[in-house]
């Protein structure tokens, strides 16, 4: 789950420089998930799961939505360690 790159522009995208993120992402219509687990240089994982949708039925996902709640959380977890 660490190499896959479907990941990329998710919950990794929005993670600190040099934390590892190990994820699964899906997604269909206006639906994007991604739930991961990220471990920083030093200190205990954590577990993410940021999962959106649209109410546009004709909409497609949004993984830089994706990726913004994944920086906000995991630099608020940062700031706290």
């Amino acid at each position: 789950m660490s190499g896959n790159a479907t990941g990329d522009t998710l919950i990794r995208a929005g993670a600190p420089d040099g934390w590892q993120v190990a994820d699964k992402s899906g997604g269909a219509g206006g639906i994007r998930n991604d739930v991961a687990i990220v471990v920083p240089p030093s200190g205990d994982p954590v577990v993410i799961s940021v999962l959106t949708t649209r109410n546009d039925p004709a909409a497609t996902y949004d993984d830089a939505l994706v990726a913004g709640a994944a920086e906000v959380a995991l630099t608020a977890v940062a700031g706290a360690r």
